[in-house]
C-alpha cells in the first residue's frame, strides 16, 4: 500500500459528515471569547459558521461596549487562522420588553451596525420582545402555500393516494411550521381549557391540509379530521 500527501490549500469537504465535526476543531477558541469577561452575562451559540454572541446587562449602551469589544477579538482570531468574515452580514439586536428606545450600535472597521427589530439565526426570525409574531406569520404563509400545493394534487376522483398526501404532510409542511418549536412555542399553561393562540394558527395550515387529503366537506368538524387522518392537533 502506498500512501501519498495530498495538499488542500483551504476549505473542507463540502457535504461530508465530516464538516461540523471538524468545524468544532477549528473554530472552537472563537466561541470560548465571551468567556474572557468574568462576571457579564454572556452566552454563545454556533453552528457551523453562524455564530452568535449574546450579553445581558442592564442598559443597551453597556451591552453593546461588551459586544465591541468581543468582536474585536474575534478579529484577532481570523487574524491568526488566515480566515475571513463578512461584516455586512453582521446583525445586532436589543431584546428588551421595555417601550424605551434602543440606539446604542457597534462599529467593526468601517462597518457600522445598527440595531434591527428583527433578526434571522438558524431559520428562527427573533424579535425585539422575543414573541415571535414574525416568525410565527412567516410559518402560517409558508404552511398554507404547501398546504394549498396539496390540495392541488388531491381530489376526490384523481391524484394522489390518501397515504402519499399524509406522508408529503408530515414530512413537508409540518417539518417546515414546526421548524424550531422548541425556542419559539409557547406551550399551554397547567389548567388552561384552550390551546394557546399559536397553535390556533397552526391548527388553521393543519386543518387545510387535512380537508385536502380527506376529499371532505368543508364544514367538517376538526376533530374529525384529525381522527380521520391520525393526525395529532397541532398544540401536541
Amino acid at each position: 500500500m502506498i500512501f501519498r500527501d495530498i495538499q488542500i490549500e483551504a476549505g473542507i469537504p463540502q457535504g461530508s459528515p465530516m464538516s461540523p465535526l471538524l468545524f468544532m476543531c477549528y473554530n472552537a477558541e472563537l466561541l470560548e471569547i465571551p468567556k474572557a469577561y468574568p462576571g457579564v452575562k454572556v452566552q454563545t451559540w454556533g453552528f457551523i459558521d453562524d455564530i452568535a454572541f449574546g450579553v445581558r446587562g442592564l442598559s443597551d449602551e453597556g451591552n453593546a461596549w461588551i459586544l465591541q469589544r468581543m468582536l474585536e477579538d474575534t478579529e484577532d482570531w481570523r487574524r491568526r487562522h488566515g480566515a475571513k468574515f463578512e461584516t455586512t452580514k453582521y446583525l445586532l439586536n436589543h431584546f428588551t420588553r421595555k417601550r424605551t428606545a434602543t440606539t446604542a450600535t457597534i462599529s467593526i472597521g468601517n462597518v457600522v451596525i445598527a440595531p434591527s427589530d428583527n433578526t434571522r439565526y438558524l431559520g428562527v426570525i427573533f424579535d425585539k420582545q422575543l414573541r415571535f409574531k414574525t416568525h410565527l406569520q412567516q410559518v402560517m404563509q409558508r404552511g398554507s402555500k404547501f398546504a394549498h400545493a396539496i390540495a392541488r394534487i388531491a381530489k376526490a376522483s384523481w391524484g394522489a393516494r390518501f397515504c402519499h398526501l399524509r406522508q408529503l404532510y408530515t414530512s413537508v409542511v409540518a417539518a417546515r411550521t414546526d421548524y424550531g418549536a422548541l425556542v419559539w412555542h409557547r406551550p399551554a399553561k397547567f389548567g388552561e381549557k384552550s390551546p394557546p393562540a399559536q397553535a390556533k394558527s397552526l391548527a388553521t395550515v393543519q386543518r387545510t391540509a387535512m380537508k385536502a387529503m380527506l376529499g371532505c366537506f368543508r364544514t367538517t368538524s376538526t376533530a374529525a379530521l384529525e381522527i380521520e387522518s391520525a393526525l395529532l392537533p397541532p398544540h401536541l
